[in-house]
């Protein structure tokens, strides 16, 4: 791949390929976690919409893992229901398998599993974008206890309904070096000549507008256009985290691991909850 130093700043080169997305792909949608970068993308491409009048809503997938900060869920909520004249919504409450690094028993665990019900960190939400068991549109291509990639790849074929689509991820390679692996991979087939975008399946590729930004990138943009965004950053900010290692993600996973022992300070009336939920967690929080 060919590394070109561009005369454009970041901001326009992002909102170049999302208008590149738009035009050539039929079906698109987001995958939103709540964090800053994807919510970042997520203003990214609304402002986007507004400005060139697309109607047509954007599709937004998120994986709820059942735990989740509550300044998360709030800035998660606030912005969607701001913006449902836009947005095709599919929150999923899905009993699904996810990796889990801080316990000696189990490499993994199930959210919202029906047999741990009494247990759940919280409870099931009701807002009418909610997907869960009772009421999921994805037929037999679902079943309980899914792994998390495996979900992905059947949410990706399920929306994209035989048409080209594009998967919006706002991953960025200066995070991690997985990251600018998945980004700078030669091998990999990629949509018409771009090098931001992965093949996931037949007709559905992944797409990475903000690649390339900086942390401080995305701090900018939030304070020069006014954008909403997850005011826990403000939270581990206040508790001297630097801004390059806040992480939002399932607690029980590897990035985010570290950062465990907050839980009992920013939201501690469900830190007992946690540590019923997954065995290990208080003892890597300690």
């Amino acid at each position: 791949m060919k590394r070109v130093y561009k005369k454009t700043n970041v901001f326009d080169a992002s909102m170049d390929r999302i208008d590149f997305v738009f035009k050539n792909f039929e079906r698109v949608y987001l995958s939103f976690s709540g964090g800053k970068d994807s919510g970042v993308l997520l203003n990214l491409c609304l402002d986007y919409m507004r400005k060139n009048n697309i109607t047509k809503k954007l599709g937004i997938q998120i994986l709820d893992n059942e735990a989740n900060y509550e300044y998360s869920l709030e800035f998660m909520h606030r912005i969607l229901d701001s913006n449902k004249d836009l947005l095709e919504i599919f929150w999923c409450c899905m009993p699904v398998s996810l990796p889990c690094t801080v316990s000696a028993y189990h490499v993994d665990w199930q959210c919202w599993g029906e047999k741990d019900k009494q247990k759940w960190v919280r409870s099931m939400p009701t807002n009418d974008y909610i997907v869960n068991l009772e009421n999921h549109p994805f037929g037999e291509k679902f079943y309980e206890n899914m792994n998390y990639d495996d979900f992905w790849d059947m949410f990706a074929e399920w929306y994209s309904q035989g048409k080209t689509c594009a998967n919006l991820i706002g991953i960025r390679t200066s995070e991690s070096l997985n990251r600018y692996r998945a980004i700078m991979n030669e091998d990999k087939e990629v949509f018409q000549g771009k090098p931001w975008t992965k093949k996931n399946a037949d007709n559905v590729f992944n797409c990475y507008p903000i690649y390339d930004w900086k942390t401080e990138d995305v701090w900018v943009a939030n304070a020069k256009f006014g954008w909403d965004y997850n005011k826990l950053y403000d939270i581990f900010y206040m508790a001297g985290i630097p801004v390059s290692k806040m992480r939002v993600a399932s607690p029980f996973m590897s990035e985010s691991k570290s950062s465990l022992n907050l839980y009992r300070v920013i939201d501690p009336h469900i830190w007992a909850t946690l540590c019923a939920r997954v065995q290990g967690a208080n003892f890597i929080a300690t």
